[in-house]
């Protein structure tokens, strides 16, 4: 604590002629103001995360087979399963027809494995329209996975704001209560050396 007595006329003379005390910003309060600061600029951390992921949904933009690494994979492979399958109907489709007309490259033979050919590849077909529809709720499913996370990444956000908000009132109120200590200090400094002052003066 302060020391209050006043034991001399240079003392006493000393205190009254002091600048009161000024209210001063602490380095908590700095701290938590530039903290806020961040969290409700674009430069925050939460902020960047969150725009990221908007930016991400909209490039994702509407389904485009095209550009759907799904879609595209798993045609891909959909598509050499019923080749491989065509075209393996087509070879014992048509040595079953050459064997019974005893002659491999006979026109029987030749139509019967086409047709065979053919129907697998249909096959392939029908099953499109599936995985086109499995494929676009896959990409609707990304969409709606980041929009999710955007929501939770706002409330955190909000969050890191409430919570420096809140460690800045502290610190202001902090900053307040040394000020107003300070304050009463200097009060009852300045009374004792004005005590001192009439009773030397009188004295």
């Amino acid at each position: 604590m302060a020391k209050l007595t006043v034991n001399s006329l240079a003392a006493a003379q000393k205190v009254l002629n002091a600048v009161p005390p000024q209210y001063t910003v602490g380095t908590g309060t700095k701290n938590a103001y530039a903290a806020l600061k961040k969290a409700m600029s674009s430069q925050g951390d939460w902020t960047a995360k969150i725009n990221q992921n908007l930016q991400k949904i909209t490039q994702l933009g509407d389904f485009d087979p095209s550009k759907s690494a799904y879609y595209q994979s798993s045609y891909h492979a959909l598509k050499n399963l019923y080749r491989n399958k065509a075209e393996e109907g087509r070879r014992d489709t048509l040595a079953a027809g050459s064997e019974q007309t005893q002659g491999y490259g006979n026109s029987y033979a030749a139509t019967a494995a086409a047709k065979a050919y053919n129907a697998a590849l249909e096959s392939l077909a029908a099953k499109v329209p599936s995985l086109y529809s499995a494929a676009a709720q896959e990409h609707e499913n990304s969409k709606s996975n980041l929009a999710a996370l955007i929501g939770l990444q706002q409330s955190a956000r909000q969050n890191e704001i409430d919570n420096a908000g809140k460690l800045l009132e502290i610190e202001q109120a902090l900053d307040k209560e040394k000020y107003l200590s300070n304050q009463y200090l200097d009060s009852l400094k300045r009374a004792n050396a004005n005590l001192y002052l009439n009773g030397y003066y009188s004295g």
